[in-house]
């Protein structure tokens, strides 16, 4: 009989629409022959892909649209600061309630994930799960998460991407100081569905630039399609630019859409599953990620494993800023909008075409590191 891991997030698509839900499929993927999967999450109660979803609230909660319950967690505020702006518990959540914890641990799961940084009240599943296996897993360390789990939560294990994050959380001289046992565990990607076999190589004419992920405010997607609309329109640039996925935010979707609607060259194409995006990286020239701020970019990494030349916007992640990508904020060497760092990435591929597009294929050094081939057996190690 397979063992059970649960699963304990803010959101789960199929398509997946975001890099924990990425995550989630990854860590299913590496690990199902062995483990069987379920994930909990506010509006669950279907299959997403092939892992099953149940919901982690009652129908009352979902039609009153909140819970009080989190008051009765108030206590867990006090370990924060309250001379600066960091946010404790809230009183009233929409992702958690009395049935929260209950349906988590009817599951009975022999391990339990919870996925970090994404509001305190999740912290209460973690602190009443009966799983024998205990994990968090983070994008960051999140200093007021931090500070309850050294305090309440000694033998929660935590999961990060980032090897620095290690020192960080466990150095008794560090920000934190933990005792907590702390993993370190690249994010993953699939090298049977994303490689650079049969990728385009670019030789003359145009170039097709291309964006994959949610349409929101902190991914700057306007921003970006302003930097295009200046290539396009008034540089006369022989580009296009592809954007592919959508927004939860349909007031700002709208508005994406009408600026779109507006420019030739620029088009949307709704949400693509895996197996569908691969063959989209391979066939343009660049993938461009606009967001100032990125924890880990799944599409990013996705795309570097393709062999396709990638611009990014952030100086965030330390993985794409070893010379793999063109990196606007570091062209310019100084935090200005995120459009002038935008259009220095762009305008630095322009001036270098031929050179670019021909020579920033890492395909191969991006597997040695996060490939399903070199992480699957670490996986399976950690759960045993």
């Amino acid at each position: 009989m397979k063992k059970r891991i649960v699963h304990y997030t803010l959101g789960f698509h199929y398509p997946y629409k975001g890099g924990v839900e990425t995550d989630i499929g990854n860590i299913y993927n590496m690990t199902k022959e062995f483990y069987e999967h379920i994930v909990v999450y506010k509006h669950g109660g279907n299959t997403c892909g092939e892992i099953q979803t149940i919901s982690g609230i009652s129908k009352e909660t979902m039609i009153k649209r909140r819970s009080n319950f989190c008051e009765n967690f108030k206590y867990l505020n006090r370990v924060l600061d309250k001379n600066t702006k960091e946010k404790g518990v809230p009183l009233y959540s929409e992702e958690i309630d009395a049935t929260t914890i209950d349906r988590i641990n009817s599951l009975q799961p022999d391990i339990f994930i919870n996925y970090g940084c994404e509001g305190l009240e999740k912290l209460i599943a973690s602190l009443y799960s009966n799983a024998k296996r205990n994990f968090l897993k983070i994008q960051f360390p999140n200093g007021t998460e931090m500070k309850i789990i050294k305090e309440f939560l000694p033998n929660l294990e935590i999961i990060c991407y980032n090897k620095e994050h290690i020192d960080m959380i466990n150095n008794p001289l560090g920000l934190f100081g933990l005792k907590n046992k702390v993993h370190f565990l690249p994010f993953v990607y699939n090298e049977t569905i994303f490689n650079n076999a049969n990728k385009k190589k670019y030789s003359s004419g145009t170039i097709n630039f291309l964006y994959t992920g949610r349409f929101s405010e902190i991914k700057r997607i306007k921003e970006l399609i302003n930097v295009f609309e200046y290539f396009i329109e008034k540089e006369k640039q022989d580009i296009t630019l592809t954007l592919v996925g959508g927004s939860f935010d349909k007031e700002y979707e709208k508005e994406v859409i009408e600026k779109v609607n507006n420019i030739n060259r620029i088009k949307i194409i709704p949400w693509k599953n895996h197996e569908e995006l691969t063959t989209f990286y391979k066939q343009f020239d660049c993938v461009i990620i606009p967001s100032y701020y990125e924890s880990f970019c799944s599409s990013l990494l996705e795309a570097l494993a393709c062999g396709t030349t990638c611009i990014i916007n952030t100086t965030f992640i330390d993985y794409w800023t070893n010379g793999k990508v063109i990196n606007g904020c570091h062209l310019l060497n100084t935090e200005v909008s995120s459009e002038e760092t935008l259009k220095a990435g762009v305008e630095y591929l322009l001036r270098n075409k031929k050179d670019v597009l021909n020579n920033m294929d890492y395909s191969k050094e991006i597997e040695e590191v996060f490939s399903y081939r070199v992480n699957k057996d670490k996986w399976l190690k950690l759960f045993e």
